[in-house]
Protein backbone atom coordinates (compact mmCIF):
# COMPACT_ATOMS: atom_id res chain seq x y z
CA UNK A 1 0.00 0.00 0.00
CA UNK A 2 1.41 3.46 -1.22
CA UNK A 3 0.43 6.92 0.54
CA UNK A 4 -0.22 9.79 -1.45
CA UNK A 5 2.73 12.75 -0.77
CA UNK A 6 1.65 15.46 1.40
CA UNK A 7 2.03 18.35 0.67
CA UNK A 8 4.42 21.45 3.12
CA UNK A 9 7.56 21.79 4.78
CA UNK A 10 9.35 18.86 7.01
CA UNK A 11 7.49 20.68 10.40
CA UNK A 12 4.54 21.05 9.30
CA UNK A 13 4.40 17.40 7.51
CA UNK A 14 5.24 16.09 10.92
CA UNK A 15 2.84 18.58 12.90
CA UNK A 16 0.04 16.31 10.69
CA UNK A 17 1.48 13.02 11.17
CA UNK A 18 2.07 13.33 14.80
CA UNK A 19 -1.27 14.28 15.66
CA UNK A 20 -0.61 17.83 15.30
CA UNK A 21 0.52 17.91 19.16
CA UNK A 22 2.51 21.70 19.40
CA UNK A 23 5.48 22.71 17.68
CA UNK A 24 7.93 22.79 19.90
CA UNK A 25 7.25 18.89 21.27
CA UNK A 26 7.36 17.71 17.27
CA UNK A 27 11.01 19.79 16.89
CA UNK A 28 11.92 17.67 19.90
CA UNK A 29 10.82 14.77 18.66
CA UNK A 30 12.38 14.88 15.33
CA UNK A 31 15.69 16.09 16.61
CA UNK A 32 15.57 12.67 18.77
CA UNK A 33 15.02 10.18 15.55
CA UNK A 34 17.38 12.78 13.80
CA UNK A 35 15.42 14.53 11.01
CA UNK A 36 16.96 17.54 9.94
CA UNK A 37 14.44 20.83 9.93
CA UNK A 38 14.87 23.65 8.04
CA UNK A 39 14.16 27.20 9.51
CA UNK A 40 10.35 27.41 8.51
CA UNK A 41 7.45 29.88 9.36
CA UNK A 42 3.75 27.62 10.12
CA UNK A 43 1.15 29.05 9.57
CA UNK A 44 -2.02 29.01 11.36
CA UNK A 45 -3.84 25.21 11.35
CA UNK A 46 -7.16 25.63 11.03
CA UNK A 47 -7.92 22.31 12.01
CA UNK A 48 -6.37 22.79 15.57
CA UNK A 49 -8.08 25.38 15.87
CA UNK A 50 -11.71 24.10 15.57
CA UNK A 51 -10.58 20.64 17.38
CA UNK A 52 -8.84 21.82 20.34
CA UNK A 53 -10.12 24.64 22.81
CA UNK A 54 -7.56 25.99 25.75
CA UNK A 55 -8.50 24.92 29.24
CA UNK A 56 -7.37 26.34 32.60
CA UNK A 57 -5.15 22.93 34.18
CA UNK A 58 -5.05 22.09 37.59
CA UNK A 59 -1.89 21.79 39.95
CA UNK A 60 0.94 19.63 39.23
CA UNK A 61 1.21 16.19 41.31
CA UNK A 62 4.17 15.46 43.73
CA UNK A 63 3.19 12.14 44.82
CA UNK A 64 4.39 10.18 41.43
CA UNK A 65 5.43 6.63 41.26
CA UNK A 66 9.09 5.69 40.56
CA UNK A 67 8.36 2.90 37.82
CA UNK A 68 6.01 1.30 35.65
CA UNK A 69 2.74 -0.61 36.65
CA UNK A 70 2.69 0.70 40.24
CA UNK A 71 -0.47 3.29 39.41
CA UNK A 72 -2.74 2.78 36.27
CA UNK A 73 -5.25 5.36 35.80
CA UNK A 74 -8.78 4.44 34.19
CA UNK A 75 -11.13 6.61 32.81
CA UNK A 76 -14.39 5.70 30.22
CA UNK A 77 -14.98 8.60 27.89
CA UNK A 78 -18.82 7.88 26.35
CA UNK A 79 -21.40 7.63 24.87
CA UNK A 80 -20.56 8.90 22.04
CA UNK A 81 -23.66 10.90 19.80
CA UNK A 82 -22.23 8.66 16.73
CA UNK A 83 -21.86 4.32 16.75
CA UNK A 84 -17.95 3.98 15.52
CA UNK A 85 -17.42 1.53 12.39
CA UNK A 86 -17.10 -1.43 14.73
CA UNK A 87 -20.23 -0.15 16.51
CA UNK A 88 -18.21 1.40 19.46
CA UNK A 89 -20.21 4.37 21.59
CA UNK A 90 -17.37 4.37 24.50
CA UNK A 91 -13.81 3.73 25.43
CA UNK A 92 -11.80 3.16 28.10
CA UNK A 93 -7.91 3.93 28.74
CA UNK A 94 -6.07 2.55 31.18
CA UNK A 95 -2.75 4.64 31.55
CA UNK A 96 0.32 4.10 33.26
CA UNK A 97 1.51 7.37 35.57
CA UNK A 98 4.91 6.72 35.52
CA UNK A 99 5.67 6.15 31.80
CA UNK A 100 2.75 8.08 30.06
CA UNK A 101 1.81 4.37 28.34
CA UNK A 102 -1.80 4.00 27.25
CA UNK A 103 -4.21 1.65 26.48
CA UNK A 104 -7.35 1.95 24.89
CA UNK A 105 -10.00 -0.27 24.31
CA UNK A 106 -13.45 0.14 22.64
CA UNK A 107 -16.81 -0.53 24.14
CA UNK A 108 -19.99 -0.58 22.84
CA UNK A 109 -21.48 -0.93 26.20
CA UNK A 110 -19.54 0.07 29.50
CA UNK A 111 -20.40 -3.34 31.37
CA UNK A 112 -17.67 -4.36 29.00
CA UNK A 113 -14.73 -2.50 31.38
CA UNK A 114 -14.39 -5.60 33.37
CA UNK A 115 -13.24 -7.66 30.58
CA UNK A 116 -10.77 -5.00 29.22
CA UNK A 117 -9.72 -4.60 32.52
CA UNK A 118 -8.73 -8.35 32.85
CA UNK A 119 -6.76 -7.73 29.54
CA UNK A 120 -4.91 -5.15 30.19
CA UNK A 121 -3.73 -6.78 33.37
CA UNK A 122 -2.39 -9.59 31.56
CA UNK A 123 -0.87 -7.46 28.88
CA UNK A 124 0.56 -5.49 31.20
CA UNK A 125 2.30 -8.85 32.54
CA UNK A 126 3.48 -9.87 29.33
CA UNK A 127 5.37 -6.34 29.49
CA UNK A 128 7.09 -6.97 32.18
CA UNK A 129 4.97 -5.35 35.13
CA UNK A 130 2.57 -6.47 38.03
CA UNK A 131 -0.15 -3.47 38.38
CA UNK A 132 -0.05 -2.69 41.71
CA UNK A 133 -2.69 0.13 41.74
CA UNK A 134 -5.71 1.32 39.49
CA UNK A 135 -7.24 4.76 40.31
CA UNK A 136 -10.93 5.81 38.73
CA UNK A 137 -13.87 7.25 39.57
CA UNK A 138 -16.68 6.24 41.48
CA UNK A 139 -18.60 5.58 38.53
CA UNK A 140 -19.85 1.96 37.94
CA UNK A 141 -18.55 0.83 35.02
CA UNK A 142 -15.30 0.47 37.82
CA UNK A 143 -17.69 0.42 41.16
CA UNK A 144 -18.81 -3.32 40.86
CA UNK A 145 -18.55 -6.67 41.78
CA UNK A 146 -17.00 -7.97 38.37
CA UNK A 147 -14.07 -5.71 38.22
CA UNK A 148 -13.59 -5.81 42.35
CA UNK A 149 -13.33 -9.36 42.33
CA UNK A 150 -11.01 -9.07 39.03
CA UNK A 151 -8.95 -6.71 41.56
CA UNK A 152 -8.69 -8.84 44.18
CA UNK A 153 -7.85 -12.00 42.50
CA UNK A 154 -4.77 -9.96 41.20
CA UNK A 155 -4.25 -7.92 43.77
CA UNK A 156 -4.57 -5.24 42.38
CA UNK A 157 -5.53 -1.94 45.34
CA UNK A 158 -8.36 0.26 43.93
CA UNK A 159 -8.50 3.76 44.39
CA UNK A 160 -11.44 5.73 44.40
CA UNK A 161 -11.68 9.65 43.34
CA UNK A 162 -14.11 11.68 45.65
CA UNK A 163 -17.69 12.34 43.59
CA UNK A 164 -17.97 15.54 42.00
CA UNK A 165 -13.76 15.89 42.27
CA UNK A 166 -12.46 14.88 38.88
CA UNK A 167 -9.16 16.50 40.41
CA UNK A 168 -8.27 13.60 42.15
CA UNK A 169 -8.62 11.75 38.62
CA UNK A 170 -6.90 14.32 36.79
CA UNK A 171 -4.68 12.21 34.51
CA UNK A 172 -7.27 10.20 33.03
CA UNK A 173 -9.48 13.12 32.46
CA UNK A 174 -6.74 14.96 30.68
CA UNK A 175 -5.68 11.73 28.61
CA UNK A 176 -9.46 11.51 27.22
CA UNK A 177 -9.53 15.18 26.69
CA UNK A 178 -6.32 14.79 24.70
CA UNK A 179 -6.99 11.86 23.14
CA UNK A 180 -10.60 13.18 21.85
CA UNK A 181 -9.14 16.89 21.03
CA UNK A 182 -6.28 15.02 18.63
CA UNK A 183 -8.93 12.58 17.07
CA UNK A 184 -11.34 15.70 16.32
CA UNK A 185 -8.71 17.63 14.64
CA UNK A 186 -7.22 14.55 12.40
CA UNK A 187 -11.09 13.79 11.42
CA UNK A 188 -11.41 17.73 10.62
CA UNK A 189 -8.40 17.87 8.59
CA UNK A 190 -9.32 15.88 6.14
CA UNK A 191 -12.95 16.52 6.18
CA UNK A 192 -13.24 12.55 7.81
CA UNK A 193 -16.76 11.04 8.55
CA UNK A 194 -17.42 11.06 12.15
CA UNK A 195 -17.38 7.19 12.48
CA UNK A 196 -14.04 6.92 12.20
CA UNK A 197 -13.86 8.41 14.74
CA UNK A 198 -12.35 5.45 16.88
CA UNK A 199 -9.78 4.89 14.25
CA UNK A 200 -8.73 8.45 14.67
CA UNK A 201 -8.65 7.97 18.84
CA UNK A 202 -6.31 4.72 18.05
CA UNK A 203 -4.22 6.66 16.02
CA UNK A 204 -3.89 9.29 18.51
CA UNK A 205 -2.85 7.28 20.98
CA UNK A 206 -0.58 5.02 19.43
CA UNK A 207 1.22 8.44 18.51
CA UNK A 208 1.40 9.26 21.50
CA UNK A 209 2.87 6.15 23.00
CA UNK A 210 5.74 6.70 20.29
CA UNK A 211 6.32 10.15 20.53
CA UNK A 212 4.94 11.21 23.86
CA UNK A 213 6.63 13.13 27.29
CA UNK A 214 8.01 10.69 30.13
CA UNK A 215 10.12 11.50 33.24
CA UNK A 216 12.58 10.29 31.25
CA UNK A 217 14.04 12.59 29.26
CA UNK A 218 14.77 11.75 25.78
CA UNK A 219 12.51 8.08 26.01
CA UNK A 220 9.40 7.94 24.85
CA UNK A 221 6.20 5.99 26.81
CA UNK A 222 6.74 2.84 24.39
CA UNK A 223 10.31 2.66 25.70
CA UNK A 224 9.88 2.91 29.52
CA UNK A 225 6.57 0.56 29.19
CA UNK A 226 8.24 -2.20 26.67
CA UNK A 227 11.37 -1.71 28.31
CA UNK A 228 12.96 -1.69 24.63
CA UNK A 229 13.76 0.94 21.74
CA UNK A 230 10.37 2.56 19.71
CA UNK A 231 10.07 1.35 16.50
CA UNK A 232 11.10 5.14 14.04
CA UNK A 233 8.59 7.36 13.45
CA UNK A 234 9.02 7.19 9.38
CA UNK A 235 6.32 4.59 8.61
CA UNK A 236 3.67 7.26 9.85
CA UNK A 237 1.39 8.83 7.67
CA UNK A 238 -0.78 12.16 7.86
CA UNK A 239 -4.24 10.19 9.24
CA UNK A 240 -6.44 10.26 6.44
CA UNK A 241 -3.81 10.40 3.45
CA UNK A 242 -4.98 8.57 0.50
CA UNK A 243 -3.78 5.26 -0.16
CA UNK A 244 -3.22 2.99 -2.62
CA UNK A 245 -3.47 -0.64 -2.61
CA UNK A 246 -1.57 -2.94 -4.59
CA UNK A 247 -3.75 -5.66 -5.61
CA UNK A 248 -1.66 -9.15 -7.32
CA UNK A 249 -2.30 -10.34 -11.09
CA UNK A 250 -3.67 -13.20 -9.47
CA UNK A 251 -6.77 -11.25 -7.37
CA UNK A 252 -7.85 -9.24 -9.90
Amino acid sequence: MAAAASRGGVLQLYHERLGRQNLQHVLNVLKRYGISVTAEEKELCEACAYGKQPRKTFGIRSDRPNAAGELINADVCGPMSIASLGGARYFVVFKDDYSKFRRVFFLKHKWEVAEKLKQFLAEAETAGHRVVALRADNGTEFDNVRVQNILATTGVTFFSSIPFTPEQNGCSKRENRTLVECARTMLEAKELPKFLWAEAVATAAYIYNLTGQTPEKGKSPYELWYNRSAPRIDHLRVFGTKAFVYVPQQQR
